[in-house]
């Protein structure tokens, strides 16, 4: 790797001791301050610094990684654009820590008088699996793999919902013990017990009918319309890190997705 003059000294630090867990680097290329954004994102993405924690101060990084305060401050305000840190005037720089609401205004889509429903789910299963050829696809795993795969379902007036989540054994083990798989998502619980914090997602929507078995699960008629939702959540490296599929009948609410 080369770097230009004043990041010759970033040698160290352009490939950390440990990337287990980590996607394939890429050559670091552009403006320095950009090379130093990847450097630090990735230590973001690598959990080097906690959810919440202070990182270094700039006169600190700019030490560590052998280039002046400025481009520092200019990678900084890279990471702070894509919402990784938090810069608190006279306090520091910390990992952005998300929570449970913040999440559901982000990624939740279903309204309901123009408020984000919060749909209290039941487990009706959870356990360990051999993961399909469609969930090897959708997470990225090599075959064969052991997933967890999670049955839930909520049924009230205004909002039903069938939910089949999928995620990797070796990522969640031992979930199946958290007290409280009912939130409406489950996100907040990847990121307090396993460190794994959701940055996006992306959907598919599609029409569909209603067949017998979510008929059951939902106690509605075979044949009803409802909405079928695919949902890929990916870490901040854009990993994923769970496969949703969904059925959902909105009686008085609606899916909205905003551009």
């Amino acid at each position: 790797m080369l770097f230009m003059t004043e990041g010759a000294q970033m040698r160290a630090h352009a490939e950390p001791a440990s990337t287990r867990g980590s996607p394939a680097r890429r050559p670091l290329a552009g403006p320095l301050y950009s090379q130093v954004a990847d450097l630090l994102r990735q230590r973001l993405y690598d959990l080097e610094w906690a959810p919440g924690r202070p990182i270094p101060t700039e006169h600190q990084l700019s030490k560590e990684i052998g280039v002046s305060i400025g481009t520092i401050r200019k990678a900084l305000e890279a990471l702070e654009e894509e919402n990784l840190i938090v810069r608190r005037q006279g306090r520091g720089t910390f990992v952005r820590e998300a929570d449970a609401e913040s999440e559901m205004q982000q990624f939740s889509c279903i309204v309901l008088n123009g408020e984000k429903v919060h749909p209290r789910m039941t487990l009706v299963s959870c356990g360990y699996e051999r993961a399909t050829m469609a969930e090897i696809q959708a997470l990225d795993l090599k075959p064969p793999h052991t997933v967890v795969r999670l049955h839930r379902n909520c049924r009230d007036a205004t909002l039903s919902i069938d939910e089949t989540i999928t995620i990797d054994k070796a990522a969640f083990d031992g979930i199946h013990e958290v007290p409280d798989l009912t939130a409406p998502l489950l996100f907040a619980t990847y990121r307090l017990d396993y460190h794994v914090i959701v940055a996006s997602v992306k959907e598919t929507v599609a029409a569909a009918i209603c067949d017998a078995r979510v008929a059951k699960a939902l106690d509605i008629e075979p044949g009803t319309p409802l909405l079928a939702i695919d949902r890929i959540a990916q870490d901040r490296a854009g990993r994923p890190v769970e496969w949703s599929r969904r059925h959902v009948h909105c009686s008085g609410s609606r899916y909205e997705v905003a551009f």
